[in-house]
């Protein structure tokens, strides 16, 4: 998820925009691709998931609530053993 924090990422951008509430679920591609507002020198990290959260918040036009409820059941779906953490 974090290439949609790129303004140019049009086609992810319109894709996380439109996909089904149960077709998708946050991640941060930590450590490997930075969200946009990080430095090029400043590692990615997990914290920077609540960014992305909002970014994804702002594409679809909901609140980060919704992001946080429909992104935490999809991955429970996918992977129920999650549920331990929960």
């Amino acid at each position: 998820m974090a290439p949609s924090t790129y303004t140019r990422a049009l086609r992810i951008r319109h894709l996380a925009s439109w996909l089904s509430e149960d077709d998708w679920v946050l991640e941060t591609d930590s450590p490997d691709i930075r969200p946009e507002w990080l430095p090029k020198d400043e590692p990615n990290q997990p914290k920077e998931i609540v960014g992305i959260a909002q970014c994804m918040a702002g594409l679809r036009g909901c609140c980060i609530e919704d992001v946080e409820r429909a992104s935490s059941a999809n991955a429970l779906r996918a992977l129920p053993r999650l549920s331990i953490f929960f």
